[in-house]
């Protein structure tokens, strides 16, 4: 909805939508609260370390390297067929390809992103799964030094003592969206040690707080007016983390099954929804605004039809490929179970 807003009429809607960018924020958080929920009991287990590392690059990488070939595809048709091709954000030679391909940083600060555009935040995320190898690798707490470490560059860069914009890679580690999966992991660790409170009072207490900041933030965003300048994991990092907190409190009241299991599904197709947004609301735009000239109306199609087409390969296209990548994993006898 974000980019929608962003492509079709960035004064619709006041451009509210557009502060939807802050979504990362809330998905590195979440992310987070996964990894560590869901490894943490392997800490100091050696041997878990190629399972762990397996399932994390499985899920990530084929359908990633899928919607990229797709969209070089299209590119080099458009560029053939219509003598212009659509990415400009990259240079297309073999560096530039391979390193989208591996989701190597891309230089941000320079504009530069991975052929799929939405697709840096991905690299912040192959970084958070090796440095929680380390966790698996030997023990909490030269993990815990470790990421103390990490935490003291994002801040020295932060505070700009040290500079390193000049390395795609260092400017990925130390940026400071990399506090946000550290939220996560401390919301993940109180509820596993069941320090997260169940009183349905702090709960929904601690939930609307989270969504008030929320939407003093997503205003103040509007109005471009930061309480800390160029701090997103603090103006939405901590309301996210709030809100997360919140919802975890309230876990033990659910909503009904059906809508749980709607909202689920769609969680589980967020990631096709993900890698083919972008690309697919450039062409449907170009589509159209030939047709149609009431933008708000053009927004509502995109989004409806993005979210059910990202519905649809989920279900056609990335399930089917993890499952014959489970089966084939099995022939070899490393099974790999993709969460």
């Amino acid at each position: 909805m974000a980019h929608a807003n962003l492509m079709v009429d960035k004064q619709m809607f006041s451009g509210a939508f557009i502060i939807g960018w802050s979504g990362v924020d809330f998905f590195f958080i979440l992310s987070g609260f996964i990894i560590y929920y869901i490894n943490f009991k392997y800490a100091g287990k050696r041997n878990e370390l190629k399972k762990y590392l397996s399932k994390r690059l499985i899920r990530v990488y084929p359908i990633y390297w899928l919607y990229t070939t797709a969209f070089l595809i299209l590119n080099y048709l458009l560029i053939k067929f219509a003598g212009k091709g659509i990415i400009n954000w990259i240079s297309l030679d073999f560096m530039g390809i391979l390193r989208s391909y591996l989701l190597y940083p891309t230089n941000i600060v320079k504009s530069e992103m991975p052929i799929i555009p939405v697709a840096w935040t991905l690299s912040f995320e192959i970084i958070f799964y090796i440095i929680f190898g380390v966790y698996i690798l030997s023990n909490k707490k030269i993990f815990q030094l470790i990421v103390g470490i990490w935490m003291l560059f994002v801040a020295l860069n932060f505070f700009k003592v040290i500079d390193v914009t000049q390395s795609p890679l260092l400017s990925t580690l130390c940026n400071a969206k990399n506090i946000e999966f550290i939220y996560g992991c401390v919301i993940a660790h109180l509820s596993l040690k069941n320090k997260i409170s169940r009183n349905r009072s702090i709960g929904i207490s601690v939930l609307l707080v989270g969504m008030i900041l929320l939407a003093i933030s997503w205003i103040n965003e509007m109005n471009q007016c930061r309480y800390f300048p160029k701090m997103d994991s603090l103006n939405f990092g901590i309301p996210y983390s709030l809100i997360i907190y919140g919802l975890i409190s309230l876990e033990t009241y659910n909503p009904n099954n059906k809508i749980k299991n709607s909202l689920v599904f769609l969680g589980d197709a967020s990631y096709s929804i993900y890698l083919m947004h972008y690309i697919s609301i450039v062409i449907l735009y170009v589509i159209f605004k030939r047709i149609m000239h009431n933008h708000y109306g053009v927004f509502v199609i995109i989004t409806t039809v993005l979210t059910a087409a990202g519905c649809i390969c989920y279900s056609w296209i990335e399930m089917p490929l993890l499952k014959t990548i489970r089966r084939y994993s099995k022939k070899q006898n490393t099974p790999v179970i993709v969460h």
